[in-house]
């Protein structure tokens, strides 16, 4: 098992993609990508929920401070809930962690309401009313980028759902 990577484009950017191993017996080779990185996805098995080295991995991403995006991964599993994995995120990696639903070309209703419920700032911007869908969007993708939100994205690997959306966030919320 080794680090592989591809590039891709999505919403008109190009990416590289690096993918490392995220069992335990392959940390070091991980570790050693994290400095070429300007943006994480961390993938998260919804079923299994946060590991232990999901912990381990969450604190290096941290103190090399990489922004971070999250996938939770075989949500298809039965047994599989949406509201629990998130609260577990919160609980276990960040208060900031926010489900990043999108709707159109920018965050849905929803996912800006939760955005804005991390920071008092953006409470009082959220309560005015005033900013648009898409504003918020780049709004998520400055707070991304300063590790001040972590959006969280929903779906299964193995069946191809919630890729799209993923794809959206790092178009969208990982600027360079």
């Amino acid at each position: 098992v080794y680090t592989k990577q591809a590039v891709f484009s999505s919403g008109g950017r190009p990416f590289t993609l690096i993918d490392t191993p995220g069992h335990t017996d392959f940390a070091p080779e991980m570790e050693r990508c994290l400095q070429a990185l300007d943006y994480a996805v961390l993938v998260v098995s919804a079923a299994e929920g946060v590991q232990a080295h999901t912990e381990t991995i969450w604190h290096l991403l941290e103190r090399y401070e990489i922004p971070t995006l999250l996938f939770l991964n075989k949500t298809d599993r039965p047994g599989v809930d949406k509201a629990a994995s998130l609260l577990e995120l919160q609980r276990k990696l960040s208060p900031l962690c926010f489900l990043a639903e999108k709707d159109g070309d920018g965050l849905s209703s929803k996912a800006v309401e939760d955005l804005a419920g991390l920071h008092e700032t953006l409470v009082n911007r959220y309560l005015e009313g005033e900013t648009t869908l898409q504003e918020w969007t780049s709004i998520a993708a400055e707070y991304t980028q300063k590790r001040l939100c972590f959006p969280c994205f929903w779906g299964s690997a193995l069946e191809g759902t919630g890729i799209s959306e993923l794809l959206w966030g790092l178009a969208s919320l990982a600027p360079l």
